[in-house]
């Protein structure tokens, strides 16, 4: 599975994002991680455009990711633009991004607290 994850990333990079989600397709459904699946809508979204996929099979990745980790950042934000610039609904996008920012701001207060707990040490 590193291997294939490996050349996945390898693909993105590149730019290959039809490449990317093939490979990303071949990994069962139940092993995929919340970022494989954030991952699999950008690169449906960033794809060349065939009829495999819709977007509203990219929308449904980023729930599917949220689904699997309510705290994943990212997938927020990519649902919260979805929704933004696809969609057009604005007040569902910004639910989104105020959940990313909040949880943000939870990660931020805590690595402040330990930086302050070093300098004090």
């Amino acid at each position: 599975m590193k291997e294939i994850i490996r050349k996945i990333r390898k693909l993105a990079i590149a730019g290959k994002y039809n490449e990317a989600l093939e490979l990303l397709e071949t990994i069962p459904k139940q092993y995929m991680t919340s970022d494989m699946w954030v991952k699999r809508g950008i690169y449906m979204q960033l794809g060349d455009g065939t009829d495999t996929y819709s977007l509203a099979d990219a929308k449904e990745s980023f729930k599917r990711a949220i689904a699997l980790n309510p705290n994943n950042v990212e997938a927020m934000i990519e649902l919260g633009y979805f929704l933004y610039a696809v969609e057009d609904n604005a007040i569902d996008a910004k639910r989104h991004f105020r959940k990313a920012v909040n949880l943000l701001s939870k990660l931020n207060n805590e690595a402040l607290s330990g930086i302050k707990k070093c300098v004090e040490e």
